[in-house]
């Protein structure tokens, strides 16, 4: 699951995808209750993140460790891809 970020802001302004706040932890704790492993992955470090918000996905990586044992989080510094918006 590319859940990108713990913070409503930066998935709305920066990676600018329409999940709200707890839908990716909420997929993953389905997933987990119907046996299904699964590696959710987070980026910290976007092009004008704060601080606060790199924490709250940390904060949120740990919340899926605890309460999702079948799921793994893997957090990932920021990268810009040739042909991606933030190249």
């Amino acid at each position: 699951l590319g859940a990108e970020t713990g913070d409503e802001g930066t998935m709305a302004e920066l990676v600018r995808k329409r999940t709200a706040q707890g839908e990716n932890l909420a997929a993953a704790r389905e997933l987990d209750a119907r046996g299904v492993c699964s590696l959710v992955t987070y980026i910290v470090g976007f092009p004008g993140e704060g601080e606060a918000s790199m924490h709250a996905t940390l904060d949120e990586a740990r919340r899926l460790a605890a309460s999702c044992p079948l799921a793994r989080a893997a957090v990932w510094p920021f990268r810009p891809l040739p042909g991606t918006q933030l190249w």
